[in-house]
């Protein structure tokens, strides 16, 4: 589990921290009922160093949303100072926009569907090589293309 900014313990003040909590360290002894209030000690993980609270740009520590992308495999946070990508399999976290959002927002994700597009031999080299360079996948190089473009063409009515 992936968590973003809150407030921290003891005192209850905002945070702009990303912490990540090994689901494995939380037992179902864990639950509190009127006999086991604390009964648990779950393993919580700083990406980057919580002492700065640094890592996540959100200066505000409040205001922030994030949603599982299933198409990434990562979690995208927005907050009201950036949008940010949070890649598990090597916990990075990077800054994608300096626009903010509202603060009362929620996150949704759109599924992608699988397509073929047929390309020109030249266009697909300079595809991969920019995915290379990048580190973006050509699935997500290529909506971002055309989001744009198709954003471009919008007529009235």
């Amino acid at each position: 589990m992936t968590v973003f900014g809150g407030a921290t313990a003891p005192n209850g003040n905002v945070g702009s921290n990303v912490w990540l909590l090994s689901m494995g360290s939380v037992l179902y002894t864990c639950a509190p009922t009127t006999t086991n209030q604390q009964d648990c000690d779950p393993t919580w993980t700083p990406v980057g160093n919580p002492a700065l609270n640094n890592e996540f740009s959100n200066t505000d520590g409040v205001g922030s949303t994030a949603a599982y992308d299933p198409n990434t495999q990562g979690v995208w946070a927005q907050n009201q100072s950036a949008l940010e990508w949070f890649n598990p399999a090597n916990n990075t976290l990077t800054a994608e926009s300096s626009v903010g959002m509202g603060y009362h927002s929620t996150a949704v994700l759109e599924a992608t569907v699988p397509m073929t597009l047929k390309l020109p031999a030249g266009t697909a080299r300079l595809l991969r090589a920019y995915a290379r360079s990048s580190g973006l996948t050509i699935g997500v190089i290529v909506t971002r293309a055309l989001a744009a473009f198709l954003n471009t063409q919008r007529r009235p009515g």
